[in-house]
Formats: C-alpha cells, structure tokens, sequence
C-alpha cells in the first residue's frame, strides 16, 4: 500500500499504534474468559446481538432474497458497530487501569 502512495506522490500514512484487549487481557490480567463478549460484561458493558453461521452464510448467498439479505445487513451493521463500541469500552478501561498505575498505554 505504501507504495502505492509513492506512485501517486501522495506521501505515506501516518503511522498508527496498534492495541489489542486481547494481548492487553493476556498480559495484564488473568479473567475467566478472554472472549470480548465475557470481558465486556465484566466490565459493565453490553451482550453482543449476533448472528449465527446460517444468518452470516445467507447475506453472502447470491440465492438469498433481497428483502432478508438487507434484514440480515442491517443486523450484522448492529452487531459490527456494538462489537466496535464494546471493544472500545474495553480498551477504555484497561487504558485507565494500566495508566493509574503510572505506565503508559499510548504516547
């Protein structure tokens, strides 16, 4: 990718860091469960809204109506964006706990 940001002299990205609750769960704590689901209500925040495998296998199935794939989207952007929110709320928190300790999560 970046060079494709050299073709087009567009300079490259700004470098991001990248944090996962997962390694933070792994190396800061020791819950029952890792599952971002588990951790979120631990830590007060919502139950995910999923969908099963055949809800997720229709919305790709070219054969599926078109009135129960855009039901079946519009559930999967709701379980996406609670996920998104969830993970956040997690991240949140751990950076709060790492940071109170004196260390700190990003610079």
């Amino acid at each position: 990718m970046k060079w494709r940001f050299m073709v087009y002299k567009m300079g490259f990205p700004l470098e991001c860091k990248r944090i996962d609750s997962l390694l933070m769960s792994r190396r800061e704590t020791a819950p029952a469960s890792r599952a971002l689901e588990h951790l979120s209500l631990q830590l007060g925040g919502k139950r995910k809204k999923s969908l099963d495998n055949f809800q997720w296998q229709a919305i790709v199935n070219p054969k599926t109506e078109k009135e129960i794939r855009e039901k079946l989207l519009h559930k999967a952007d709701v379980y996406c964006r609670g996920d998104v929110r969830e993970g956040v709320g997690i991240l949140r928190q751990f950076a709060k706990s790492i940071e109170s300790s004196g260390r700190v999560v990003v610079k």
